[in-house]
């Protein structure tokens, strides 16, 4: 196989995940009163959203009152990382996280940032984080350093909170950070993400792989933490992920390239109709990657 190898763009990153659910008048508001995203648009089977609550579209909910429930050692989605700007806008979403009573799953320090993670009403995983300054990520050989995770002072990150009612919506300039999935094997999900995608290996660790764009901790994590039951296409959550592409030239090289590895690829309208250039990924999903 012969194929032009490309690195991608420091610039490029995840700006959307689209989602099945079974209920949009249960999911959407968890987003919107939880998470903070602000509808865009709506219409009677699907909810569009960012944090701005203006395009781009950063997440959409498809509601499929027929899906079935994802398997419980499915591949698929781990979970959803939306990324604050600031340690107070973190604190504030978690102070609104508490206020409404919804439960958290788990919280950590991971040294280059903060993080709180729980469920929405459909079992999609959550996490919320903000992250420290670069300056502050522990680096070897000029990569970032995944080490071991300590408990998060949610005492000491609260006391950075806005006093009060916390504002009831995320601040404009949060956005999805990354995205972590379960996957079925290591290698081919590193063949697909690293060899043809070209996002550098962050960080490889038995059963897991971080990959980004430019010198980012992660953008795309893979794991197989779980057992690697197919997903199936009528199941609730996830249906597709989106990365934006620095430049118009290395998209051109990667549809290219899709047929050389020999992915399946089309170019479609996404469902916020944007025109995209879908691949699909080990696991069955639609990788869509747009200019």
């Amino acid at each position: 196989m012969i194929f032009k190898h490309t690195t991608l763009p420091p610039t490029s990153h995840p700006s959307q995940v689209c989602l099945k659910v079974r209920s949009l008048a249960i999911t959407a508001p968890f987003y919107r009163d939880i998470v903070g995203w602000r509808t865009v648009k709506k219409t009677e089977s699907s909810v569009f959203m960012s944090a701005s609550g203006i395009g781009p579209v950063q997440l959409v909910l498809l509601e499929d009152a027929n899906a079935i429930d994802k398997p419980e050692h499915a591949v698929g989605l781990y979970h959803t990382a939306f990324r604050f700007p600031s340690r107070r806008d973190l604190a504030d979403a978690i102070k609104r996280v508490a206020i409404k009573k919804y439960p958290f799953e788990g919280a950590s320090d991971h040294i280059f940032s903060e993080a709180v993670y729980f469920s929405d009403p459909e079992g999609n995983g959550v996490e919320i984080y903000a992250d420290r300054p670069i300056e502050q990520w522990p680096t070897r050989d000029g990569k970032v350093q995944l080490i071991n995770s300590k408990a998060l002072n949610i005492e000491n990150l609260l006391s950075n909170a806005t006093p009060g009612i916390p504002p009831a919506t995320a601040p404009e300039g949060a956005d999805i950070g990354h995205i972590h999935l379960h996957v079925g094997d290591i290698d081919i999900a590193e063949k697909f993400y690293h060899n043809f995608l070209g996002m550098k290996i962050m960080y490889a660790m038995t059963g897991a792989r971080f990959l980004s764009a430019g010198e980012y901790h992660h953008h795309i994590a893979t794991n197989v933490w779980s057992e690697a039951e197919p997903f199936p296409k009528q199941s609730r959550g996830l249906v597709s992920y989106r990365i934006q592409i620095g430049d118009l030239t290395h998209l051109k090289i990667l549809k290219d390239n899709a047929e050389k590895f020999g992915y399946e690829n089309n170019t479609a309208l996404a469902e916020d109709g944007t025109e995209v250039f879908r691949v699909k990924d080990p696991n069955g999903h639609w990788l869509e990657l747009t200019t």
